[in-house]
């Protein structure tokens, strides 16, 4: 991986790491990802990642999650906040499921009712 040490900040550039049976990665030909870390009070953190095809089923196992997951999920993140706590980032991005089936899944049944709509119903 490219990395880049200064007195104000970390950052790396090229990184790309295997995660439940697929791939997250920053080197993107048409808009290359970073992860960049400031040397400042709170610790502001950016990000903007990719994926490729990360199973579902495993991730589900590995973090104990409820309800029946599976496909392969792809993606992009990008994302920033004011410190490494996950509840202050903010940025946008996009997922893909392919052969998916999300059963169940109470964190977007959270989703949709603080955005007050109905949940769609997944088969």
């Amino acid at each position: 991986a490219g990395s880049t040490l200064t007195p104000k900040g970390a950052s790396v550039v090229d990184f790309e790491a295997s995660l439940r049976d697929g791939e997250i990665y920053t080197s993107y030909m048409e808009s290359p990802g970073v992860i960049q870390v400031a040397f400042e009070p709170g610790t502001p953190v950016a990000a903007k990642l990719y994926a490729d095809d990360l199973q579902l089923t495993s991730l589900q196992e590995q973090l104990n999650l409820p309800g029946a997951l599976s496909g392969a999920v792809s993606g992009f993140v990008n994302l920033s906040g004011p410190t490494p706590n996950p509840l202050t980032l903010a940025g946008d991005g996009w997922a893909k499921i392919k052969n998916g089936s999300l059963g169940t899944v109470p964190v977007l049944s959270a989703v949709f009712r603080a955005a007050g709509i109905d949940p769609p119903v997944f088969h």
